[in-house]
């Protein structure tokens, strides 16, 4: 949860229809992170929590890596995204920056789902019994 009641972001402009143009897309990057760091602070399934840190990782400009990764690459690195923590981050966006998040193993119960999921651009164009024949050989 979030302890604060206000979040504050600086738009960096001194002008009205700037910050009218800019607000958008901070409010939108805002909610964007809240909402990770909830979906990491209360989901219980693995995909969900590692999809939420790639989300967090994003909005701080880097791309998730495992920590396994980041160790064996440049410390330079490291010590940038040390840099890019505050002090009023939370333990999740520490965990995503640095990541101390597990990627998940895929599951028999859902594999079907992840099929669909990657044929969906194949599948777009199909009426729903044309998907429910689609899925009944799959789902046996």
């Amino acid at each position: 949860m979030e302890p604060r009641k206000e979040v504050h972001r600086s738009l960096r402009t001194d002008s009205e229809r700037e910050a009218r143009v800019r607000l958008p897309a901070v409010e939108a990057a805002v909610l964007a992170e809240l909402d990770a760091r909830l979906t990491m602070g209360q989901s219980q399934q693995p995909g969900d929590v590692f999809s939420a840190a790639v989300a967090l990782a994003a909005t701080r400009g880097v791309s998730y890596r495992m920590a396994d990764d980041l160790t064996s690459g440049p410390l330079e690195e490291i010590l940038a995204r040390l840099d890019t923590l505050k002090p009023t981050d939370t333990k999740q966006m520490a965990r995503a920056l640095l990541g101390g998040v597990e990627a998940p193993q895929l599951m028999l119960s859902g594999l079907v789902e992840e099929v669909e999921r990657i044929s969906a651009h194949d599948n777009r164009y199909k009426s729903d019994t044309q998907m429910r024949l689609w899925r009944n050989p799959r789902t046996r």
